[in-house]
């Protein structure tokens, strides 16, 4: 599978610079595989960047392509006004990019040089397989307070609200609406929770960043336990003294989830769906109405826990463009 080299901005310092003001800007890179093994012959490209006159925009001044060694290693080296964005790839792995500017275990620093060298996982193709993948960004919920469920294999809401069938999530809403507050935002209190249909069904939490290393996030696999029967999230918006507060999201949180559980007479699981969702599961209210956000995968086979979606076969054939899920 051809793996595309897109750069991406990475670790832009904005630092007012003119054209001319171009400096030398090198680091180091070893590429390892998820066993901790050298990957050769991976090609890192990258973009160094200047602010043209003086502006607040930046042009690429110069790319440069280099090859890992047999150790992994490769030293990258250009010239820009501010510093560089980058990604590595190789074909049969996906693409992985640096951790932000000044964080991660994967960024050291010479102490007499002052050069930076990173250390980056790149994950290996292995299964991918198709999926049905949405990604639904403040998706109103039907109502401000009550229950709704969704199937997530059709994408809809189940009546009367729309045309699903299987209660895979089952949300209950409750939403109190307060005074208006300046900045034309209105407070409110308000609590999602998500219960399931089955028992066994339910979701697990997964701490992981979202903003560095591979494309392709979270274990290859789901969990074959530990998920939790409810979920529930407070969220609320109100002015303390001449400042204003909210519920905090959480950027690294992650979720497995199970439904569609069956059981035997014995009550062992004989089958069961699973998926992830990339992100965090959340919801806000505004203009009197709430809603919901979350990057949801299902993987179509029972008793499957592969988590390796393929972007190119989503079994989803009729997204929007904001829909369309294009990580695996």
């Amino acid at each position: 599978m051809k793996i595309n080299m897109i750069l991406i901005l990475a670790m832009a310092m904005a630092t007012s610079c003119s054209a001319d003001s171009l400096k030398p800007i090198s680091f180091t890179v070893q590429a390892v595989d998820e066993n901790g093994l050298p990957v050769p012959d991976a090609i890192v490209s990258a973009g160094f960047y200047r602010f043209p006159g003086g502006g607040d925009s930046m042009v690429l001044a110069e790319s440069v392509k280099v090859t890992t060694d047999t150790n992994g290693l490769c030293a990258v080296e250009g010239r820009g006004a501010v510093d560089v964005t980058w990604e590595i790839g190789k074909e049969g792995f996906y693409s992985s990019y640096p951790p932000k500017y000044g964080g991660g275990n994967a960024v050291s620093v010479n102490a007499e040089t002052g050069k930076r060298h990173f250390r980056i996982v790149m994950r290996k193709i292995s299964n991918p397989i198709p999926m049905y993948a949405k990604y639904m960004r403040g998706v109103h919920f039907p109502a401000l307070n009550g229950t709704m469920s969704y199937d997530l294999e059709k994408g809809d809401w189940l009546p009367p609200y729309g045309k699903g069938t299987e209660p895979d999530f089952v949300f209950h809403l409750s939403c109190q609406l307060g005074d208006d507050i300046p900045g034309n935002v209105k407070a409110y209190d308000a609590t999602l929770s998500l219960v399931f249909s089955n028992e066994d069904d339910g979701i697990l939490n997964h701490i992981e960043s979202q903003m560095e290393g591979s494309v392709f996030h979270l274990p290859r696999e789901a969990p074959e336990t530990g998920y939790a029967s409810q979920w529930s999230l407070h969220k609320y918006e109100n002015r303390e003294g001449s400042s204003y507060s909210t519920t905090r999201k959480n950027e690294d949180m992650n979720h497995f989830f199970r439904v569609r559980t069956k059981k035997d007479k014995d009550g062992n699981i004989i089958s069961a769906h699973y998926g992830k969702i990339r992100g965090p599961l959340w919801f806000g209210v505004a203009s009197g109405r709430a809603g919901l956000s979350m990057r949801y995968y299902l993987n179509p086979n029972p008793n499957d826990r592969n988590m390796e979606f393929d972007p190119n076969q989503n079994l989803f054939t009729n997204l929007s463009q904001d829909e369309k899920v294009k990580d695996p």
